[in-house]
């Protein structure tokens, strides 16, 4: 990480205040309060200077009564802030490199709940729209919070049971610098009894496919690839396969057929997401309703890309 040397700022702002919640920045004093109140961490990773994102999430959510009602009881809230030129103590710098390297952090923002000894247990990338997406998303965390507290004191395939939950709950591009709890529900159990046989299954899928798509020389041989594997994709794999073949899909698009397709996946990525409505959902594909239109305008822009 490139250190920046700046005078030591007077720390008066270790912990700020908005409507009642304590965002706090000192990761320890976090984790002696979540621990002492038996709470969970909720880290914001943010770019205060850059990142519209942030901002607007910071604004529209996480600074609101409705935040401060729903999180003061669960979480204790650490901003963990990653600012491109606004001065930092060194301390609180190399703590927020450490936590970004920790927990892998490469999308802004990104939340990451965690137990106090820094397992993560849930959380999400990137800035969801409202409250509600975002209570949806805290409450599975918080739920696998409870699960990891259980596992302390069981054993066995209990254990395992119990650890495996928290697994699935924590979001793939998270998962990097945790592999130890996969591999100790692996070791614990050795009939098979929990959902990590599937969790293994859905990783060597997605290492097959990556092999199968990296002699891909264009959009074309990309799209056979996805083609392939979208029908038969793995649950826990098919938001980033879903993700891919909807663009190779509307890169290749020539006739109606090919719209179709593309309304298609497009439903489909969208049910992965419990929070979308029925109605939101129809409402967002109402463009497919004139396909004709939708492949003119398709055939336009990758013309437009093709030339730039």
């Amino acid at each position: 990480m490139f250190k920046r040397f700046f005078p030591l700022l007077a720390v008066a702002a270790m912990v700020s205040t908005a409507f009642g919640v304590e965002w706090m920045t000192d990761l320890e004093a976090a984790k002696a309060k979540a621990k002492a109140e038996k709470k969970l961490i909720l880290m914001d990773f943010t770019g205060s200077d850059w990142c519209t994102s942030c901002k607007i999430m910071r604004k529209k959510i996480l600074d609101t009564p409705e935040f401060d009602a729903y999180a003061k009881e669960k979480f204790v809230c650490l901003e963990v802030d990653m600012p491109h030129t606004t001065p930092q103590p060194e301390k609180l710098q190399k703590q927020n490199g450490y936590l970004a390297e920790k927990y892998e952090v490469r999308v802004y923002p990104t939340i990451v709940v965690a137990a106090p000894d820094e397992q993560i247990v849930g959380g999400f990338l990137g800035s969801v729209s409202n409250m509600a997406k975002m209570k949806y998303r805290l409450d599975l965390a918080w739920k696998a919070g409870k699960k990891y507290r259980k596992s302390a004191k069981a054993t066995g395939v209990d254990r395992a049971k119990y650890l495996c939950a928290v697994w699935q709950n924590i979001p793939m591009e998270l998962r990097g610098n945790f592999q130890e709890m996969k591999q100790e529900i692996i070791k614990l159990d050795t009939k098979h009894e929990t959902a990590m046989v599937d969790e293994l299954k859905a990783e060597e899928q997605m290492k097959q496919y990556y092999e199968d798509v990296r002699p891909a020389k264009d959009a074309k041989e990309f799209l056979a690839v996805t083609s392939k594997y979208a029908p038969v994709v793995m649950p826990q794999n098919a938001e980033e396969i879903y993700r891919w073949h909807l663009t190779m899909l509307e890169q290749c698009a020539k006739t109606v057929e090919d719209v179709k397709e593309i309304e298609k996946y497009s439903r489909k990525s969208m049910e992965l997401d419990p929070t979308n409505t029925p109605e939101e959902i129809e409402d967002a594909l109402k463009e497919f309703k004139d396909p004709k239109a939708y492949l003119e305008k398709l055939i336009k822009k990758n013309a437009e890309a093709d030339k730039s």
